[in-house]
């Protein structure tokens, strides 16, 4: 019989994808509190804002009473290119990186699977988390 303490020792998977339960959409205070929940607990996060709501919402929290973990990176999916993202993702070593608005932009119709698809295919490890 194996040492059930094993499973406390063993690698993790290099890469894990969680999503929204099927027509959930998650809020803006869900998806932060996960973010900041693995912040707090010294994982290194990411946070790419892909709609401009989702980086004021940010913004107004990093505003508000006690600042954000330094280790909570909060970046705006307009500032590059997919190429751009793609050799940051893949030269990135985050814990946890959250991709908030990608929902909202696959149920809208300007956000195409492709895009979504290169950009989780491009980071080598960690927890991705498409809000």
């Amino acid at each position: 019989m194996s040492d059930p303490n094993d499973r406390l020792t063993s690698p993790r998977p290099a890469k894990s994808l969680a999503l929204p339960v099927r027509g959930k959409s998650p809020t803006f205070t869900e998806v932060a509190n996960i973010a900041l929940t693995g912040a707090l607990w010294g994982m290194s996060v990411c946070v790419i804002c892909v709609t401009e709501d989702a980086l004021a919402h940010w913004q107004q929290k990093g505003e508000e009473g006690s600042p954000l973990p330094p280790s909570l990176h909060i970046l705006d999916a307009h500032r590059a290119t997919l190429a751009d993202w793609e050799g940051f993702l893949r030269d990135s070593v985050y814990d946890m990186i959250v991709f908030q608005g990608v929902q909202a932009g696959l149920k809208g119709g300007w956000l195409s699977l492709g895009y979504v698809r290169a950009l989780v295919e491009a980071i080598p490890q960690g927890l991705i988390l498409l809000a």
